[in-house]
């Protein structure tokens, strides 16, 4: 392909490399996309076993006192001496347990007293309460 300049005869015979270029631009694209989306896995066999479930480290247990010193654990309504039996076995299983208490604001103190007192004597070493973030006026 000849271009002609206007003011002379002189005909400049050079390739256009654009079109080319961007020709070649696209192709690449096109291949990296597809070299991509191709998944190339070593044909490998895996061996067959069956896995033994393994209990978790760490438990959480969330006792609840309400206003008349009523005690729940996990949301069901307990005495002091089931609680402290429970307690006692769920330790026994997972030293790593944590206790979390929700106690009603009016309760007494006495109640949340004995309930301290009782995950000592168990040994828990990781207790834990819950309460609201107060709201600002």
């Amino acid at each position: 392909m000849a271009i002609k300049i206007k003011d002379s005869e002189e005909v400049i015979s050079e390739i256009n490399v654009t079109p080319l270029v961007d020709i070649m631009l696209v192709i690449f694209i096109v291949f990296l996309i597809a070299i991509s989306a191709v998944k190339i896995n070593p044909a490998i066999h895996l061996p067959k076993e069956v896995n033994q479930h393994k209990a978790p480290d760490a438990v959480n247990v969330n006792i609840t006192i309400d206003q008349k010193g009523t005690l729940f654990l996990n949301n069901q309504a307990i005495n002091e001496n089931q609680l402290a039996n429970k307690i006692e076995v769920i330790y026994a299983n997972y030293p790593n347990v944590t206790v979390h208490v929700t106690g009603d604001e009016n309760a007494k103190y006495e109640y949340l007293s004995n309930l301290i007192k009782i995950c000592q004597k168990v040994g828990i070493k990781k207790l834990s309460f819950i309460t609201e973030i107060p709201t600002s006026h």
